[in-house]
């Protein structure tokens, strides 16, 4: 049915909608407390200037929470995507860059 429709999957949707929030979070567009502990730039910028430090995690639990996961996706995007002026545009660029239909 998703693919008769050309809806992404949820496991699509979830990625664009963590990677949207970091975007927010990172633009402070959205406020998070424990974001300041967590977005520890890298020194690594080989992809793009904002690229973070990977978070070590010592269980699967961890390792699959909202940072640790979103890191990776987000150091991962191309600078044009991360370099976007609103979260509107970013929103748009992310969709092309995942070849995404619809969010």
């Amino acid at each position: 049915m998703l693919s008769e429709l050309e809806w992404p999957t949820l496991q699509e949707r979830r990625k664009a909608s963590r990677l949207t929030n970091l975007y927010k979070i990172r633009n402070e567009e959205l406020f998070v407390t424990a974001a300041n502990k967590r977005l520890i730039p890298s020194r690594s910028t080989r992809i793009h200037q904002a690229c973070y430090k990977h978070l070590t995690a010592r269980t699967e639990t961890f390792k699959n929470s909202y940072f640790p996961k979103t890191i990776v996706d987000w150091n991962a995007l191309p600078p044009n995507v991360i370099e976007s002026t609103s979260a509107t545009q970013f929103k748009e660029r992310l969709k092309a860059h995942l070849h995404l239909q619809h969010i």
